[in-house]
Order: structure tokens, then sequence, then C-alpha cells
């Protein structure tokens, strides 16, 4: 997992898995560099002079509370009706991995 972490005082938060190569976030697959100038591109039009920290998610952080607690993150049950259920039916929308591979 990755983590886009905006510099203090700007939004753009992110997180989606990688591969190194190919991203997957809520959009579905995307080459995780595509994924990085785009977000970099929205974020720097909105918001001069917003740079970020790409931050890998290591299983060694410790529990998903621990990494929403250390950045500022809701917590797994603050979120409305407990998404999980959820978020697994949306994800089985995508294949297992990109369907173009290069």
């Amino acid at each position: 997992m990755i983590y886009i972490k905006p510099s203090e005082g700007f939004s753009g938060n992110h997180v989606y898995a990688s591969n190194g190569k190919w991203a997957f976030d809520h959009n579905g697959w995307t080459k995780e560099n595509v994924l990085l100038k785009f977000t970099e591109q929205a974020y720097s039009e909105k918001y001069p002079g917003w740079t970020y920290q790409k931050i890998v998610i290591e299983d060694s952080i410790g529990s998903l509370e621990d990494f929403c607690k250390q950045n500022f993150h809701r917590l797994p049950w603050q979120f409305a009706y407990l998404p999980w259920e959820r978020a697994y039916n949306y994800i089985k929308q995508f294949s297992e991995k990109p369907q173009i591979q290069d």
C-alpha cells in the first residue's frame, strides 16, 4: 500500500495498492507513474506549492488502526455503516490484475 501524504497545510491524502508498476485505487488499475503525475498536476493546480511524501505502508507499520491514528484518518469503525462489505462489492467489479500487460 502507498500513502500520498500532502505536506503540512495541504489537502490531497490518497491511499492505493501498488506492485511498483501498477496502482489500484477507486478508479481501478492505472500505471503508478500516471497516477502520481495526475495527482501532482491536479493538486498543484488547485493548491500552488503542493507537495507530498510517498509513504510505503508495510506490515511493520502495525494495524490499520495505528496507521489511521498516526495520520489523522478516521478509524475503521468511524465510517458510516461499516463499509467493508460495500468496499469488497465495489472491488469485485475490477479485474484482479491489469488487463493491459507491458
